[in-house]
């Protein structure tokens, strides 16, 4: 009896168990696929497969490749889940709140939840753009720097003849607003 290369082995084991039998499973025409180059392999493995240190490199490759092609159906899959997710967002927001908008857009890059604050008007339409690009400003109200960067660890409100001057205080910076705008802040 010819000797069988060690991948060779494994697969007719894999095949051949019981786990792997059709009856009283539906499979899908990609699975019948998957097992018919399995059936494949095996076949070519049990007569063609090289013998000795040559099977044994060609093992390697073949458990290479296979951890490849893995690899890569395990990325197709996270990148379809990510895009089922991503739609489903996207079909929420227009019965979101604004504090739920603001928090998307925190998240990530969502131009749906811009596009919803501009339509229901919520901020001016500079502050809308600021939130777009992600970034504070100089002049921006304060409640759009909220919503982009959230609610603060800690507020220092100073009031007095010349209005309200606050500082907001976050993990990496602080923002500072004299009645309702970004007038300055530290990172």
């Amino acid at each position: 009896m010819p000797q069988t290369p060690r991948f060779a082995l494994v697969v007719l084991l894999l095949f051949t168990s019981p786990c792997f039998s059709e009856e009283g499973t539906t499979l899908t025409p990609s699975d019948r696929m998957y097992l018919e180059n399995i059936r494949y392999l095996c076949e070519w493995a049990k007569t063609k497969a090289p013998k000795g240190e040559q099977g044994l490199r060609l093992g390697r490759a073949w458990e290479s490749a296979l951890g490849a092609k893995d690899a890569a159906e395990s990325k197709k899959q996270r990148d379809a889940e990510a895009k089922v997710a991503r739609d489903k967002l996207v079909r929420s927001i227009p019965s979101m709140s604004v504090p739920q908008l603001c928090g998307v857009i925190r998240k990530g890059k969502v131009p749906e939840a811009v596009e919803a604050l501009a339509r229901r008007r919520a901020f001016a339409s500079d502050d809308i753009g600021l939130l777009s690009r992600g970034a504070i400003a100089l002049g921006m109200s304060e409640d759009a720097m909220m919503c982009l960067l959230g609610s603060p660890e800690d507020s220092n409100r100073n009031v007095g003849s010349w209005g309200v001057h606050t500082q907001h205080v976050y993990d990496d910076m602080n923002v500072y607003t004299e009645n309702g705008k970004v007038t300055s802040w530290q990172d």
